[in-house]
């Protein structure tokens, strides 16, 4: 199922919106109807934006408030589309074969959402939106988000298969991906003082709450699990009382 992140608020900002966003598009022939289709896609599904998003051949051919880049490559061997995004640290790809499960207007979706969502990171910066806002335009699962001080925690599998933490900073306008290697990760948690995260994760088997650093480069390399559960994952509701429990007991061993 289909799961997006959408943030309401109270109040309305009514700003003359004006933030293009530049995507860098490498293709070739056996690719450019990709990409025909994916501009096709925003001018119909998604044409409150198709004025902010440029696919353009290199940075120089339009004037835009910031860039990205867009890798469409095709496999003739095995008969397989590739769609890269890179953004600095961020850099997710989707792949495509007509012969496989996935469905072509799924696989066009996965080319479409990144400037999608620089966009709305942007309005939400600004408060330039009315009552409702739709952050996360990935065709997959982003979902269980936690909000605090500017950021927001959430799980995606936008890198395949396994769910993975990512969090977006507002001030920044930055996706950032946390991935644990060999792990699904759910009801992911900040701690009160922002210095690390607390979520369910899967590494050892059995589903088991782990604690992990938060805005460090070697976050991974310091997870430690801190409760075996079950085979079970605990509801998120469990996990907002355990995120204070466990809280509490590291602040003592500090």
């Amino acid at each position: 199922m289909k799961r997006v992140l959408i943030l309401a608020f109270s109040f309305v900002f009514y700003i003359l919106f004006s933030y293009t966003i530049g995507v860098v598009t490498s293709y070739s022939t056996e690719t450019y109807n990709l990409l025909v289709d994916a501009s096709n896609l925003i001018n119909k599904e998604y044409s409150e934006y198709k004025d902010y998003v440029k696919f353009i051949n290199s940075s120089s051919d339009a004037t835009c408030d910031y860039y990205v880049n867009l890798y469409l490559t095709y496999d003739s061997t095995n008969n397989l589309y590739k769609a890269t995004y890179e953004d600095f640290d961020y850099v997710v790809s989707s792949v495509y074969s007509p012969k496989g499960y996935k469905k072509y207007s799924t696989f066009l979706e996965e080319i479409v959402y990144y400037p999608l969502e620089k966009i709305s990171i942007y309005k939400l910066k600004r408060r330039d939106f009315d009552n409702y806002l739709r952050l996360t335009f990935y065709p997959g699962v982003d979902e269980y988000g936690d909000f605090k001080d500017g950021k927001f925690l959430y799980i995606t599998d936008r890198l395949g298969g396994n769910r993975n933490l990512a969090y977006i900073d507002i001030q920044n306008e930055k996706i950032t991906l946390l991935p644990v290697w060999g792990s699904s990760e759910y009801y992911p948690k900040f701690s009160p003082d922002m210095k690390m995260l607390l979520f369910q994760g899967s590494l050892h088997g059995n589903w088991s709450i782990y604690t992990m650093p938060f805005g460090v480069s070697d976050y991974s390399k310091k997870l430690k699990r801190f409760l075996t559960v079950t085979y079970h994952r605990i509801p998120l509701c469990g996990m907002t009382m355990i995120t204070f429990y466990i809280y509490k007991i590291l602040k003592k061993e500090m």
